[in-house]
């Protein structure tokens, strides 16, 4: 899950991003046409060939042989049809190039009554699967025990130096994202005042992240600068 990311560009690559914003649902990247790209594909990577491994991942011996062919084989400045690029952002935001504020909202009276664990989440006797806790806990562990899933993010920029258009960040000018030390977690959030939609629309979990960022205290663009608001459904 690509947590702080909103639309920028890629350090070191020819791709940029376009992505929703949860309160928002601002398209804040361009995306090419999704053509064939004009690249050689990489002999060595499983999918080359295999139009059906869909998310195939390399061994790390593969994988290996993969970065040692592109790196006499594939130019760092090529583009092709897929290379994404910069869309300029809103208002001069790209991407949450701060410490990203994760708020997980509980929506709807069927999650049940809310009790705390030993961890300190918040558990739900609508939820027999448990999914609240663990969805807690992940959120927690983002940027702790030196994990790296998160660290991917940190190839992303915007900023005054990234004009629009850009298919890479520049050498100055450019804010990236942060590895996102401490965890990301910043509420928690149940909200019971009503039922919750059997196939609540995409409006209706819009108007309740706002309901949620008003909970929070979060009623200025500044506090929402780095806000993401997960609406869970029960």
């Amino acid at each position: 899950m690509g947590i702080p990311l909103r639309g920028g560009v890629r350090r070191g690559a020819m791709v940029g991003l376009a992505t929703l914003s949860l309160a928002g649902a601002a398209a804040l990247g361009m995306v090419a046409p999704a053509t064939a790209a004009s690249h050689t594909a990489n002999p060595y990577d499983p999918a080359t060939g295999h139009s059906y491994r869909h998310g195939v991942i390399p061994t790390v011996t593969q994988n290996a042989k993969m970065n040692q062919w592109a790196g006499t084989h594939d130019s760092p400045t090529a583009t092709g049809a897929n290379t994404l690029s910069y869309g300029g952002g809103i208002g001069g935001v790209g991407v949450n190039d701060g410490k990203s504020q994760v708020y997980l909202v509980f929506y709807g009276t069927q999650w049940g009554t809310e009790s705390t664990n030993s961890a300190g989440d918040a558990t739900f006797s609508g939820d027999p699967d448990g999914a609240a806790p663990v969805t807690q806990e992940m959120f927690k562990g983002i940027g702790t025990g030196n994990e790296l899933w998160s660290a991917e993010l940190t190839q992303w920029c915007d900023g005054n130096g990234v004009s629009t258009g850009a298919t890479s960040c520049p050498a100055t000018g450019a804010s990236y994202v942060p590895y996102q030390s401490g965890g990301v977690l910043s509420g928690v959030w149940y909200d019971n005042s009503g039922a919750s939609p059997s196939a609540a629309t995409g409006n209706q979990l819009g108007q309740e992240a706002v309901k949620a960022a008003t909970h929070f205290g979060n009623t200025t663009a500044a506090s929402n600068r780095h806000a993401y608001y997960v609406i869970l459904s029960p």
